[in-house]
């Protein structure tokens, strides 16, 4: 087998091969190039499962908590609120000595003040009993988190964070491609024969805070065939010959927010590597993974001019060159 471009790939050149491969098209799979651009393809995903996978530990070493899901939020706030603008002008209109309603609105302002009044006496007067309220679903909730943090298994155990090819894992990809009526990228098709699917969403109070000002960008690249489920239906009834495939949400919905369109990929891509659609540096997917391990699996910190750099450091150390 003719290995030119796995032979520069293993002597450092990583980038360079990736974009020469990607540069020939669907030429790659011609007899003259294929099984060397397999082999390519397969040692960058290699590598990319020991990064994802030293990552992860790493992360549950520094306390990361993983999750898919925003934080519960309080479900009663009790504070008695300084009275708006908007209220005291219409207590100033409404509660004037002598006044008469006369229309239908002064009639519904008036009962509204009422009800106002009543409700925040109501709640003054029994102000100690809601406090109690509000600090026993905090305690609850904070026992619920706890309890559930210490039943999951190891981060690199738990398939919401992690989860490797099963055996079958060709076989189900050659079922896809024949539905698909066409290839995968070989980058996004060796992915998911190395590596899997995986999830860094969660909190750190460094690398990914709460309500932070940065949107870290944690990697996440989902599932194949559970991702064109969702998508398409359990039948992968396709819409037409070309499918753009949501693979990870964008970086403003890994923070729990409303965000934009989901990163994905143009389906069938007979080429070595194709876009991955959505995502700010508009680049292929093999140059996104590489990328995120520039960054500790947390690309979105490369905008920040403040970043938590003693644990992206710490993220990076030893990882493998893609």
């Amino acid at each position: 087998m003719t290995r030119v471009f796995l032979d520069r790939y293993l002597s450092g050149q990583c980038r360079e091969v990736w974009h020469d491969l990607t540069k020939l098209g669907p030429a790659v799979r011609e007899e003259a190039y294929r099984n060397d651009v397999l082999a390519v393809g397969a040692e960058t995903m290699k590598r990319a499962r020991h990064n994802v996978e030293l990552i992860v530990v790493k992360l549950e070493k520094l306390g990361y908590r993983f999750t898919q899901e925003a934080d519960t939020p309080e479900r009663i706030n009790f504070a008695i609120a300084p009275e708006s603008h908007a209220l005291k002008a219409i207590r100033e209109k409404y509660s004037q000595p002598g006044f008469v309603a006369k229309s239908e609105h002064d009639k519904a302002m008036v009962a509204r003040l009422k009800r106002i009044e009543a409700t925040t006496q109501l709640m003054t007067k029994h102000s100690d009993f809601l406090a109690k309220v509000v600090a026993a679903v905090r305690d609850r909730e904070e026992k619920k988190t706890k309890t559930n943090q210490a039943d999951r298994p190891p981060a690199l155990k738990d398939p919401e964070i992690f989860s490797p090819p099963k055996s079958n894992a060709t076989k189900d990809l050659d079922r896809f491609e024949k539905k698909l009526g066409g290839p995968l990228p070989i980058s996004l098709r060796c992915w998911y024969e190395q590596v899997g699917a995986v999830n860094l969403m969660g909190y750190h109070e460094a690398l990914n805070p709460k309500g932070g000002r940065e949107s870290p960008d944690p990697l996440v690249i989902d599932p194949l065939i559970e991702a064109a489920e969702a998508w398409f239906g359990k039948d992968l009834e396709f819409d037409s010959d070309e499918i753009e495939l949501p693979l990870a949400p964008d970086d403003v919905s890994k923070a729990f927010e409303s965000g934009g369109d989901p990163y994905a990929m143009k389906l069938p891509d007979a080429a070595a590597d194709g876009l991955f659609l959505n995502e700010r540096h508009e680049t292929t997917f093999a140059e996104y993974l590489r990328i995120a391990f520039q960054w500790g699996g947390f690309p979105g910190w490369e905008r920040a001019t403040s970043r938590p750099e003693k644990e992206l450091d710490y993220l990076r150390e030893n990882l493998l060159p893609i």
